[in-house]
């Protein structure tokens, strides 16, 4: 997974996290975007089925912060997660630099769901980037988020054993807040 995955221009990947893609790396054993075939048309998923290490991806605006402080703020994506540790939880790089990881997320399922996380329903954690761990709660300001994303805060179960999460897209409905 690297910034050609990202369809929208005005958007920069960021990932983090051993189970993610770093150059000289075997791209099999990493979170990787897979197209499959919807009728007569492809479509771009993360998958995280390889990735041996724990994961984040997040996606950065390039001119502005989102205000998720308000109500009717969410975030809604379209995901299947495979596996009972699999449950996908919102990450967001506040404006101050800190890192907070929503509590609440989306477990596993059947198949592909659409899931709509109302930000003003949320527990926020501490989020430790480099290692892509959880900690303390924390009680952050929302109102100026620099990135927003996902991860399940576990790695991969390899190539048929039902170990993964799937992300077909995402949503997110804030204000814009010029940087």
């Amino acid at each position: 997974m690297n910034q050609d995955s990202v369809e929208n221009p005005n958007l920069t990947l960021q990932l983090y996290g051993p189970g993610t893609y770093s150059p000289g790396r075997d791209t099999e054993t990493t979170l990787n975007v897979n197209i499959r075939k919807l009728g007569d048309e492809g479509s771009s998923i993360v998958w995280s089925g390889m990735a041996e290490g724990n994961w984040a991806v997040t996606l950065k605006h390039k001119n502005n912060f989102v205000d998720l402080s308000r109500p009717g703020s969410k975030i809604r994506w379209r995901t299947w997660q495979e596996g009972i540790s699999q449950v996908l939880r919102p990450v967001l790089k506040l404006a101050d630099g800190k890192y907070v990881l929503g509590v609440e997320g989306s477990g596993p399922t059947a198949d592909y769901e659409a899931s709509d996380l109302v930000i003003a329903n949320m527990h926020w954690v501490e989020f430790d980037r480099p290692r892509v761990l959880d900690g303390v709660p924390a009680n952050p300001d929302l109102s100026r988020v620099d990135e927003i994303g996902f991860t399940t805060l576990t790695r991969g179960g390899g190539h048929g054993k039902g170990v993964a999460a799937h992300i077909d897209w995402i949503e997110v409905y804030g204000l814009p807040v010029p940087k």
